[in-house]
């Protein structure tokens, strides 16, 4: 993991725990309503705060894994 994600993750949590205190639920809220009117595209509330979760932690949405390319045999 790169410093620069880690130095993003950080800077999203203090941003969200400084004051105000915003939960990653609300964030998700702030986050759907700044997107109007393409909010429909966005994915779910629940959906948002576990980005939330994962862009704070700097950690992928998709698993390392499948991001390896297929073995050739």
């Amino acid at each position: 993991m790169s410093a620069d994600r880690k130095a993003i993750g950080a800077r999203l949590r203090g941003l969200r725990e400084g004051p105000p205190h915003r939960s990653r639920e609300k964030w998700a809220i702030l986050l759907r309503n700044a997107a109007e009117p393409r909010a429909d595209q966005l994915p779910g509330l629940r959906s948002l705060a576990d980005m939330i979760k994962q862009w704070e932690r700097s950690t992928s949405r998709t698993s390392r894994r499948s991001a390896r390319p297929a073995r050739p045999w």
